[in-house]
């Protein structure tokens, strides 16, 4: 009987190697045309770093006309300068002209508009301003301007920082103007009169003079208040600290007078010593010598010095005798003590102790050594060692203190 023979099974693929099988390929077909290939992409055209030639053109324009002002500001600063001889030697890092010389068109414009009326936008606008600013005041404000470009130009080290000028002037002009306001009833821009605010101080005196006189209720206080701050303020500009307006006042009398305020080649320029109260000035009883060479006990061994004078004649020297001198023998110098011998029949007995007087007893304990007992207790507290202060032993010089070390404690 015929058998049938199995055939051995087929492994199937697992996933992974189902996965990694070879895709089939497909042709394309007849019909169809092959995709054209998209141009690569171009490049971005490079932008141009820095400025774009109108911002070159403004920039020259602007480094130009600063160059322009400060030539012309150096030329007047140096003008400035050249008046007088307090300040020919002013260093060129402190300079100012700049700015002094931008306060002085400041003034001069300010002076055309209102001294002069000159018409035009220009004008109307500083006129309206500085009138409505400072009111009756207005023909002072170019003389103002024209004083700071000159203390700016000629002594810009003296001013010290703007902020400090600045807070000076206003000071000065708000206390002025401020008066001024009050002396004219203190007009306001509610009674809607400009007219009044400008034949007054302006702006700025309402503002000085006007809340003031609302929180203190009478003029009679507010005219002190800016008398102050117009003092305040003309301490400021000038760098007169108060200690110094003694002396300030006392220079100014002299160059109204003509005299001079340098003191005499005779006078004494020492500063004057500061007193000392009794109880805080220290008592010095030996003071120090004028001279370091003073009189000891060595004086009975000075020698004089030698004085050589010339000789009147010169015959006088060849009538000196030529004959060498005999030299003397040298003695020596005897001893300033010297200890005697007692002679054999002399004999030396020690005093009596009674005759020196007992001292003060000495002390085994004191409150000082208590102390320091505790002091070596407590730190050997806080460091944790297990040791104690038994005792101490007061000598004259040195005091010895005992300490017992616990059990197991090690010393190094």
């Amino acid at each position: 009987m015929a058998t049938r023979t199995s055939s051995p099974p087929r492994k199937r693929p697992s996933g992974s190697q189902a996965r990694k099988k070879p895709a089939a390929k497909r042709t394309p077909s007849k019909g169809r045309k092959p995709q054209a290939r998209k141009p690569a992409a171009r490049k971005p055209a490079a932008r141009r770093s820095g400025p774009g030639p109108i911002a070159a053109v403004l920039g020259g324009l602007l480094r130009a006309s600063t160059a322009l002002w400060l030539g012309l500001a150096g030329a007047v600063g140096a003008i400035a300068r050249s008046i007088g001889h307090s300040a020919k030697d002013l260093d060129p890092a402190q300079r100012r002209d700049g700015v002094g010389f931008g306060v002085l068109g400041l003034g001069i414009v300010t002076a055309a508009s209102v001294w002069g009326d000159i018409p035009g936008v220009v004008g109307t606008a500083f006129r309206s301003v500085t009138t409505g600013a400072v009111g009756v005041l207005a023909g002072a404000v170019p003389i103002l301007l024209v004083v700071i470009a000159w203390r700016t130009l000629r002594h810009p080290d003296r001013n010290g920082p703007a902020g400090r000028q600045v807070i000076g002037w206003v000071a000065m002009c708000g206390g002025i103007l401020g008066l001024v306001h009050l002396s004219h009833g203190v007009p306001r821009y509610s009674d809607n009169d400009p007219e009044a605010m400008r034949a007054a101080g302006g702006a700025v005196g309402f503002l000085f003079s006007a809340v003031l006189v609302d929180l203190l209720k009478t003029p009679f206080v507010v005219a002190p208040l800016l008398v102050l701050v117009l003092v305040f303020g003309l301490l400021v500009v000038s760098n007169t600290p108060l200690y110094a307006v003694p002396t300030r006042l006392r220079e100014l009398r002299d160059k109204a007078l003509g005299r001079s305020s340098e003191p005499a080649p005779d006078a004494v320029t020492d500063e004057p010593k500061k007193r000392k109260h009794p109880r805080t000035a220290a008592v010095v009883e030996d003071e120090p010598y004028d001279n370091p060479l003073v009189d000891g006990p060595d004086e009975d061994r000075s020698v004089p010095a030698r004085v050589f004078e010339p000789h009147a004649d010169s015959s006088a020297e060849e009538a000196v005798d030529k004959t060498p001198s005999v030299l003397q023998p040298i003695v020596p110098i005897p001893a300033r003590s010297e200890q005697l011998a007692l002679s054999g029949d002399v004999v030396y007995s020690l005093p009596d102790r009674a005759a020196l007087r007992e001292g003060s007893p000495h002390k085994a304990r004191s409150k000082a050594s208590d102390e320091v007992v505790d002091r070596l207790t407590e730190v050997l507290e806080q460091f944790q060692i297990d040791a104690a202060v038994t005792g101490y032993t007061r000598g004259p010089t040195v005091t010895r203190y005992e300490v017992v070390l616990g059990p197991a404690v090690m010393v190094e």
